[in-house]
């Protein structure tokens, strides 16, 4: 926590190990089995890790966290054994600095990334996964002074940045995607790609 004179820190493991899925669909026919074959769980647990103190006693605080996400799994109603894969690491600093009795200074700044790979929908071939790389990158910082008893001056300023990617230049120079009315199966490349930009600062 920042802002104190006490040190403290946490660290966190949570997970869902594989067995921990059951499978109620035993007593379907085969064709029916393999559409509606539960989840299969390869990896899936998220750990953070959290300290926070003084740097110099009622003056300056720090604290940081770091957390890291992992979702590995053969997806539900999927054709194939192609696994998706989702890594989220994220990464905190926050600064808290009292200079005088009527001056205060904090800030932070955040770094959040995800990448996800083999994004399937039901009924579609392995070859029309989709891939996703989200990067965004947050920061805060706030000045306030109290000149007197009834006066505050403050100054804030935030900002947020989007960069958000889907499929590989190859990819979407690829075949186009193509869809059985029949059967309903997907097949020969992803549906759609997009790629989103932007900030906004307040």
């Amino acid at each position: 926590r920042s802002g104190s004179n006490r040190f403290s820190g946490l660290f966190e493991y949570r997970t869902t190990r594989p067995r921990w899925v059951s499978d109620n669909t035993g007593n379907l026919p085969d064709a029916l089995r393999s559409q509606f074959r539960p989840q299969e769980i390869l990896s899936r647990w998220n750990s953070s890790v959290q300290v926070g103190g003084p740097i110099r006693r009622d003056r300056l605080f720090f604290f940081a966290g770091f957390e890291q996400r992992r979702d590995k799994a053969i997806q539900a109603g999927t054709i194939g054994n192609v696994p998706f894969d989702q890594r989220q690491p994220i990464v905190l600093v926050r600064l808290n600095a009292v200079p005088s009795r009527h001056l205060r200074i904090e800030g932070y700044i955040q770094a959040d990334q995800n990448r996800s790979k083999g994004i399937l929908v039901r009924n579609a071939l392995p070859e029309t996964a989709t891939d996703r790389n989200t990067r965004m990158p947050t920061w805060n910082g706030r000045v306030a002074w109290t000149g007197a008893a009834n006066t505050l001056v403050e100054f804030r300023n935030g900002r947020v940045d989007l960069d958000d990617e889907t499929l590989s230049v190859a990819r979407r120079a690829g075949p186009p995607p193509r869809r059985d009315r029949v059967t309903g199966i997907s097949s020969g490349n992803a549906g759609r790609f997009a790629d989103q930009f932007g900030y906004r600062n307040v």
